[in-house]
């Protein structure tokens, strides 16, 4: 009796470790092809974004929301290097002759040095810092895109985007 008992718990033993193997190995050849299929046809998948088909992201414009007003990050630059770049989006506040005063949305206001090397655009277009706009007292200045590197006083722009026209003036 007790032999028979050890067979029979002996044989579903086997049976059990055999199905979950045969599960396991389906489930992984499932996964895989299900992979390779949806890589055939050109679309990739990551955890923090929906797929993709031509290789663009769906939404320019979360895009640009993802950058924020205004912050630090380290980046790769030349030569394998990394660099520490700094970004603003505001209003143009004030400009001096080598310097751009930039107020974001949350009230945060930083000033800009302006060096030869900086680029400026405006409207798409090259532009020096006498095209850009700045606020005064009833009219908002131009709408800008600032970014460069954060040094011990004031950050150092390195390049300057105006997309839009400035606002028109308060009534």
């Amino acid at each position: 009796m007790k032999k028979k008992l050890a067979i029979g718990v002996g044989a579903v033993t086997a049976a059990v470790l055999l199905m979950g193997s045969s599960a396991w190995a389906t489930q992984s050849d499932t996964e895989s092809s299900a992979s390779a299929g949806l890589a055939s046809n050109g679309v990739t998948t990551t955890a923090n974004r929906p797929p993709k088909a031509n290789g663009k992201l769906r939404k320019p414009k979360a895009r640009a929301r993802m950058m924020g007003i205004h912050g630090q990050a380290t980046v790769g630059g030349k030569d394998s290097k990394f660099v520490n770049r700094t970004w603003q989006r505001g209003v143009i506040t004030a400009k001096g002759e080598s310097s751009l005063t930039v107020k974001s949305k949350d009230g945060v206001t930083w000033t800009w040095d302006i060096d030869q090397a900086t680029k400026i655009h405006k409207l798409g277009a090259r532009a020096d810092l006498s095209k850009l706009v700045a606020g005064s007292a009833g009219s908002a200045g131009d709408k800008v895109f600032v970014i460069g590197t954060a040094t011990s006083s004031n950050p150092t722009a390195a390049s300057v985007f105006a997309p839009r026209k400035a606002a028109a003036p308060a009534n």
